[in-house]
């Protein structure tokens, strides 16, 4: 799991962080173009914001994290939500400033990125990811798989690696997935429900 989604602009954009977006998103409804992919944990995260600043966007489905980075920089997309190690190289460089990171507090890798709740937004989000079968797949096939995901994640080569994309390595067994996963889903109905 990682708590090391945000948003990101163009370097030269008007917002300086996220508050500025939100204000200006909610003067302006709709007229700020995010891209997203819909269904999808980015989608969910800007639904969140919305719900909670009283601000609305115009989401715009724009396909994979690579494809809205060359939205973005292109021109045809003025804000993204992306994990901050997935676009480190354009932030170092310049093309892209962060404006804010959905954590409980700054993150270690990215320090000078404030929260959204610093900022006085009350939106915080954690993604996880999963990897799974099909069910009639062996059960020796998925448990042996499980055993080498469980070995990876206590591996301090990858863990360091994985420290630099802003990520720390968590490992959940098959039944503390699925039980994540249910919760989460309750939590993603709720928050579609409420922006409907």
């Amino acid at each position: 799991m990682t708590m090391v989604n945000g948003v990101v602009v163009r370097a030269d954009s008007e917002y300086e962080d996220a508050k500025d977006l939100i204000e200006d998103a909610v003067e302006n409804p709709e007229e700020i173009n995010i891209g997203t992919s819909v269904g999808a944990f980015t989608h969910f995260q800007l639904l969140d914001i919305q719900e909670k600043t009283d601000a609305k966007f115009n989401l715009v489905d724009a396909g994979d994290f690579s494809e809205r980075n060359a939205a973005l920089l292109g021109g045809q997309l003025d804000v993204i939500p992306i994990q901050l190690g997935l676009v480190n190289d354009y932030l170092e460089s310049g093309d892209m400033k962060a404006l804010g990171v959905l954590s409980e507090e700054r993150l270690e890798y990215f320090p000078e990125v404030p929260t959204f709740k610093e900022l006085g937004i009350d939106s915080t989000f954690e993604k996880f990811f999963f990897m799974g079968f099909p069910p009639e797949t062996p059960d020796d096939i998925v448990n042996t798989f499980t055993q080498a995901v469980e070995k990876a994640t206590k591996n301090e080569e990858y863990i360091e690696k994985a420290k630099g994309y802003g990520m720390e390595p968590e490992y959940m067994n098959p039944e503390e997935a699925e039980n994540l996963m249910e919760e989460r889903q309750q939590l993603y109905t709720e928050i579609n429900k409420s922006n409907e």
